[in-house]
């Protein structure tokens, strides 16, 4: 017997649905994020998972660069170079960049070692993937 053919979601339907995923599946339900919220990392754990994602932060201005570049309206494309001056940083305010390395350097990380780091394979594939999106892709998207 054939299956019985489901009829599409409502637009309503549709966002109930999306909105329950998002819940449930956020990155603050990871397992990781859980013990790491919780304090139960050890000080290797946290000193990788801050290495690591500095290089999430220092290529965010990257990555805003391509959105601007794909965007054809000039009010947002100044909102956006916006958020590029204030996260790498622009005359007497230090960025998120910096103060990330300061984060390191808190945690035990000097900073030779952090701009000498070689970040997980993974970390890189995931980043440089987001930041080649923002190029290729719409604005919008």
């Amino acid at each position: 017997m054939m299956e019985e053919q489901k009829r599409p979601l409502t637009r309503q339907q549709f966002i109930q649905r999306l909105r329950r995923l998002g819940l449930s599946r956020y990155q603050d339900k990871h397992p990781f994020t859980e013990i790491l919220n919780e304090g139960k990392l050890t000080k290797t754990q946290l000193q990788a998972y801050i290495l690591n994602w500095y290089y999430f932060e220092k290529m965010i201005p990257q990555k805003d660069a391509g959105i601007i570049s794909n965007c054809p309206i000039p009010e947002v494309r100044r909102i956006w170079v916006s958020r590029i001056l204030r996260h790498d940083g622009y005359g007497d305010i230090e960025g998120a960049t910096e103060g990330w390395l300061k984060l390191c350097q808190a945690a035990g990380i000097d900073r030779n070692t952090v701009m000498r780091a070689r970040f997980l394979p993974g970390v890189r594939l995931a980043i440089d993937s987001y930041v080649q999106y923002a190029k290729s892709k719409t604005w919008l998207e």
